[in-house]
């Protein structure tokens, strides 16, 4: 069974690729567009990347990405067998990534954020990943754009969820704090796995985020 990998904050495919590496199944990465799209387009590009027919897939969520599952969950349930988040934000229904996010709301950055898309910074970034060669690290701060202001600013339907969900708990976490991720997971009902890393375990702990990864799909 394929595993659909979608990328959140602007962050580059190859984050996953330590992970997928030591995944038994397929995988395939989702890279969205820099700094541009709706949530439906973004939803689509998911849904364009399952396999012909109606194999169902796995879905592997990273932080603002889980708005993305939740509309493919919304469009079409029936192709879904799993779905993983990691150190994600899920708005409930109706409301959208704005009105979650850390430190950020209609009244302080948001419409500002709508406009301008999630950058993340070089400071932000380098804090997320402790133990990283530097070497990646700069690749990441070069090769990492903008995720969309406008699927930051649209709401979240209501997602069918397959009856297996998984949450990634990243406990060491500087961009997510650890009260949200429970708050997420417990809206998720979700089975939790929690990892002692920071925002990016994918980099920091891929093995065991792997080991992970085949004990939810299988």
């Amino acid at each position: 069974m394929t595993t659909l990998f979608l990328t959140g904050g602007g962050l580059p495919g190859w984050i996953w690729d330590q992970v997928r590496a030591q995944l038994k199944e397929g995988s395939v990465v989702i890279q969205f567009p820099d700094g541009q799209g709706t949530l439906e387009e973004h939803a689509q590009l998911v849904i364009d990347a399952m396999p012909p027919g109606d194999e169902k897939v796995n879905l592997v969520a990273h932080s603002v990405s889980a708005s993305v599952a939740a509309e493919v969950a919304a469009r079409v349930p029936d192709r879904l067998d799993s779905v993983l988040l990691i150190s994600s934000l899920l708005p409930q229904s109706g409301k959208s990534l704005v009105d979650v996010l850390p430190l950020v709301g209609p009244k302080l950055v948001g419409p500002q954020l709508v406009k301008t898309g999630l950058k993340l910074s070089e400071k932000r970034l380098r804090a997320m990943g402790p133990g990283v060669a530097t070497v990646v690290l700069d690749k990441l701060v070069r090769e990492t754009g903008t995720f969309s202001g406008k699927v930051l600013a649209e709401p979240i339907g209501a997602p069918s969820w397959p009856a297996r969900r998984g949450y990634v708990l990243t406990t060491e976490d500087t961009a997510v704090p650890t009260s949200f991720q429970t708050r997420a997971a417990k809206r998720f009902d979700a089975t939790v796995y929690s990892l002692d890393t920071g925002h990016l375990p994918m980099l920091t702990r891929a093995p065991d985020l792997a080991r992970i990864i085949e004990r939810f799909t299988s």
